[in-house]
């Protein structure tokens, strides 16, 4: 196996959307980044990840690897907090699967209280079954542990 990069989605961008970008880059890169310190730079028929330092100046640190987005292998991406891209050691393409935690295998969870598949340190409401992770009002706590809104007598409302 080789290096491993961790890629935590845009903002309202699904892992299997996140993925997909590594697939099919863009014709620019202007613009374009798969985290705040990344960016990709098209050589021909090749990708090119680099990191790059933001602030007053951007400052290129240094390149992680290159890929053919052509072998681009996506595995199991629908279930995760973060992809998990791992480059080929000699040449190819890259290899992104989902991941819950930087070091976790793919598919593993880490403690899951509620058994709805979302590990405790992602889950919005660990004591309450809530796979969809629903949080109407934003405020980082899942409906299912929100306090009862008025009118529900002190009781959960469903």
């Amino acid at each position: 196996m080789g290096d491993r990069l961790y890629v935590l989605p845009n903002f309202g961008q699904t892992l299997q959307q996140a993925a997909q970008v590594f697939a099919n880059p863009p014709a620019s890169t202007a613009g374009v980044t798969a985290t705040q310190t990344l960016a990709a730079a098209a050589t021909a028929e090749r990708w090119r990840i680099e990191v790059w330092e933001r602030g007053v100046r951007e400052r290129f640190v240094t390149t992680l690897g290159e890929y053919e987005p052509r072998r681009v292998k996506i595995k199991n991406v629908r279930s995760g907090e973060l992809l998990e891209v791992t480059f080929p050691q000699r040449g190819g393409g890259l290899s992104i699967d989902a991941v819950w935690a930087v070091g976790a295998a793919p598919g593993q969870l880490a403690v899951d209280t509620d058994k709805d598949k979302i590990p405790d340190p992602s889950d919005n409401c660990p004591e309450d079954r809530n796979a969809k992770q629903e949080d109407t009002d934003q405020d980082g706590i899942g409906d299912a542990c929100d306090n009862p809104p008025a009118g529900c007598g002190g009781k959960k409302c469903r």
